[in-house]
């Protein structure tokens, strides 16, 4: 059986080219992640064991998670309030 040495080119060597796609794989801006967050809010009757409203919200990459949970609050309270499920 014959040995083929392994040919890597004009990298040399596996270290040369690990060495050059490294830093062009694993820059900032090659991966990117994304966040999507979901909550949903039920109000029920439990006198009834029934479910009388429900809200639901997503956000894609928020800037801020506790501004953009201040304003889904401000619209929950408010939803409920204009169907006269909370006092005003």
């Amino acid at each position: 059986m014959a040995y083929y040495p392994l040919n890597y080119g004009m990298y040399g060597s596996y270290y040369g080219y690990y060495n050059y796609y490294y830093p062009q794989a694993y820059s900032p801006g090659y991966y990117t992640s994304n966040k999507t967050y979901y909550i949903e809010s039920n109000f029920y009757d439990l006198e009834q064991d029934q479910l009388l409203w429900s809200f639901q919200s997503d956000a894609y990459n928020p800037s801020s998670l506790d501004k953009w949970f201040d304003r889904y609050s401000y619209d929950l309270l408010n939803e409920l309030k204009k169907e006269g499920l909370i006092a005003k």
